[in-house]
């Protein structure tokens, strides 16, 4: 039994009936439970009795070279010879085998929250005896070996578990942990193992999971940032429109998600270690609308009449929109009683094509109409008229300034003249005003000046989008 006294006795006859005396070595070479051989150990001479008899005892092998852990040796004892024997030698082999034991193991506490350090406590003694065993204790969860060390004179060792401790952090639930006892150095089979069962509980309430920005309603794509009311949650997040669990991706504190256009992020939180029980929390929904695009434009600030009034419109796609962009214009408000309203084109710069994420612009020509006007004078003066007395004058001329000869022929055409004067005169008198008036005119003020909206709109098969231009005429 490993750990017993052993008595190797080795009996030497000597030749022709004679006692032989002189001195036995005894040596060892050992195999371990395991099939490992271990070398030959020094030699330990005994001298021969009286009868021929070497005894060798001993209660514990040489460390580390033979016999200190259960498993068989072969036992060599070599008589040396005297004057009268020859050199002799015999061996054997012995089983050491194991001492019985039993190991138990504790918990203080036996139930805790998440990450709650426990003192887990193996004590090992020999069965039969109650003596503290020496030996390894191994503390394993599921196969899986979290800690060992060797056991103190008591028989004893522990292990802390937990986020405070030396180990791993139990997961929430019923967690079976088990000590196994073995020999010193590890080797052969497990000489007795215990276990015991902690429940660890989950974290306070479950968290509710927050986002920022909060959630709605996006036209583009987003960086989301996931967020817990409640310090020591874990959150899981789908992007897929699935229910997310414990299982889905976890999200990383520090570390936005990336909402393309069209997406459902779903996301949940659930007590720190709480993998296998069901996820109680509820999800929250951030939704993206389709892909598209949306138009704007620059306000402009114009004179009547003027040229280069121009705005630049610009074609934004998100959600990975592309194609091509037909772009209109109209005047949708305009001060009260407005005069010859601007009127827009643009030319050659539409439709506008959009073929990657980078916006595109097109030129929105604005035309406005310049004020005309014509102003008739007439002086005021007393007295005859000035048609009148120029009318007489001329007739005067025709009949006295020219030769007498030429008189008669003469005063018809001046004749004719002076009626044709008089007629001018009659007539501009009809068309005037009256003595002490103003002349009059006419003419067009031009396009009213004020606050106009223009609205643009883009259109791209069933796709649309409004976009409006501030326009003031001064």
């Amino acid at each position: 039994m490993y750990g017993q006294p052993i008595t190797f006795t080795a009996t030497v006859k000597g030749s022709s009936g004679s006692t032989p005396t002189g001195t036995v070595g005894f040596s060892y070479q050992g195999l371990l439970a395991n099939g490992t051989p271990y070398a030959f150990g020094p030699w330990n001479n005994v001298a021969v009795n009286g009868v021929g008899v070497a005894e060798f005892t001993t209660s514990s092998l040489p460390s580390g070279w033979i016999g200190d852990v259960p498993g068989s040796i072969g036992v060599v004892a070599y008589y040396l010879g005297n004057a009268n024997n020859s050199p002799s030698y015999g061996s054997m082999e012995e089983t050491i085998n194991q001492i019985p034991t039993t190991t138990t193991i504790t918990a203080n506490p036996s139930s805790a929250p998440y990450g709650t350090p426990i003192t887990f406590t193996a004590t090992v003694v020999e069965t039969a005896s109650g003596k503290p065993a020496q030996g390894l204790v191994s503390f394993d969860i599921s196969s899986t070996t979290f800690a060992s060390s060797e056991l103190n004179s008591a028989g004893q060792t522990t292990w802390i578990s937990g986020a405070l401790g030396n180990g791993s952090v139990l997961q929430v639930g019923s967690q079976t942990l088990t000590a196994k006892f073995s020999t010193k150095d590890g080797a052969g089979d497990q000489w007795s193992h215990g276990s015991v069962t902690v429940n660890i509980t989950a974290l306070g309430a479950t968290a509710v999971p927050t986002f920022s920005p909060p959630a709605g309603t996006y036209s583009t794509t987003q960086s989301v940032t996931l967020n817990s009311a409640t310090s020591g949650a874990t959150i899981y997040y789908t992007a897929d429109g699935s229910t997310p669990t414990a299982g889905s991706e976890e999200y990383v504190a520090g570390f936005p998600i990336q909402v393309r256009a069209s997406e459902t992020i779903q996301a949940i939180a659930v007590a720190q270690g709480d993998s296998t029980s069901p996820v109680a929390s509820a999800a929250y929904v951030v939704n993206l609308s389709a892909p598209s695009f949306t138009v704007s434009g620059t306000a402009v600030t114009v004179a009547p009449g003027t040229t280069g009034n121009t705005s630049t419109i610009t074609v934004t796609p998100f959600g990975g929109w592309t194609g091509n962009v037909a772009l209109t214009a109209v005047i949708t408000s305009s001060p009260a009683g407005a005069l010859d309203s601007p009127t827009v084109s643009f030319g050659s710069t539409s439709p506008v094509s959009i073929t990657g994420t980078s916006t595109e612009t097109a030129t929105l020509t604005i035309f406005t109409t310049a004020a005309t006007g014509a102003a008739f004078f007439n002086p005021n003066h007393n007295g005859v008229p000035w048609y009148a007395t120029s009318g007489m004058a001329l007739a005067c001329v025709l009949l006295f300034g020219i030769p007498a000869c030429r008189r008669r022929w003469q005063a018809i055409v001046g004749m004719v003249a002076l009626l044709v004067i008089l007629a001018g005169g009659v007539l501009a008198c009809g068309g005037g005003g009256s003595r002490g008036g103003s002349g009059g005119g006419s003419g067009n003020p031009g396009t009213t000046v004020g606050s106009y909206t223009i609205s643009v709109t883009g259109t791209s098969g069933t796709t649309t989008a409004t976009g409006t231009i501030a326009l003031t005429v001064q």
